[in-house]
């Protein structure tokens, strides 16, 4: 059985920023070479520096966004292990499996949630704890193929 991410991490957003990363390399090179702001000195270096700034975050984040992209991967059970992001785990070192709610808190009231996010927890019997975020995998299924493989 295979159980395969609900995204591969590389929407909208990052393909949106690849075209405003373009935009701004186009940008620079105008404001380097004086085709806009030929008259005002003073504007165009400090135009040119933060978009040379902007161009720097854009790229780190879209490479981060891109590491993180491609570690999330198919969750693979086979007859007595599962495998995913190059882990094989072997059923019998599995301690328990379980959902766990994370609470985000208001900061004005500490009483109330803003927002729930649920993970899904795979304890080993060696202490080492494996996290699935609700956003990546449907935690349902995954917990209940994994609990159905222990027993």
């Amino acid at each position: 059985m295979i159980i395969h991410p609900l995204n591969n991490g590389l929407g909208a957003a990052h393909y949106a920023g690849i075209g405003l990363c373009l935009l701004l390399c186009v940008t620079l090179f105008a404001l380097y070479k004086p085709l806009i702001l030929k008259d005002n000195s003073k504007y165009r270096a400090l135009f040119t520096m933060i978009c040379g700034l902007a161009i720097m975050i854009l790229c780190a984040t879209l490479f981060l966004n891109y590491l993180n992209a491609t570690k999330m991967g198919d969750i693979v059970f086979e007859l007595d292990s599962m495998e995913f992001r190059g882990n094989s785990l072997k059923y019998n070192n599995i301690k328990q499996a379980y959902i766990e709610p994370t609470y985000q808190k208001s900061r004005y009231d500490s009483q109330l949630n803003k927002d729930t996010i649920y993970m899904g927890v795979l304890e080993m019997k060696n202490k080492k704890t494996f996290i699935f975020s609700e956003e990546n995998y449907e935690l349902e299924v995954l917990i209940k193929t994994i609990r159905n493989r222990i027993k």
